[in-house]
């Protein structure tokens, strides 16, 4: 067993967590896009579509690899994918945000 330098072993730790955080973060995109299709359907725009299923196919994929394989910027990639959330109704854990009023996910203002 190799023993680390005690310089080292913060450094490791904070890579160990930040290779969780990722996948979590991965992992919730998947939920959330495929929530926010569900919840859209045929009303979808191509564009939200064809990121999001990128992001269910390929949640392992950085946004910058994902926009790349979309021919798109990493920031058109972010946005699209923001606007498909909102326009969905969904919030960070993949249920219907409510409105100020109470009475359910409606679009957001744009």
């Amino acid at each position: 067993m190799m023993v680390q330098e005690p310089a080292q072993q913060p450094h490791r730790a904070l890579q160990v967590a930040n290779e969780q955080r990722t996948m979590e973060a991965s992992g919730r995109n998947r939920k959330l896009a495929a929530a926010a299709l569900m919840r859209l359907g045929a009303d979808c725009p191509p564009e939200w579509e064809d990121v999001a299923t990128e992001v269910i196919l390929h949640s392992q994929y950085s946004w910058s690899q994902i926009a790349h394989r979309l021919g798109v910027t990493r920031g058109q990639a972010v946005y699209r994918f923001r606007r498909l959330l909102l326009a969905a109704g969904v919030d960070s854990v993949g249920a219907p945000r409510q409105s100020l009023n109470g009475s359910g996910g409606e679009s957001l203002p744009g």
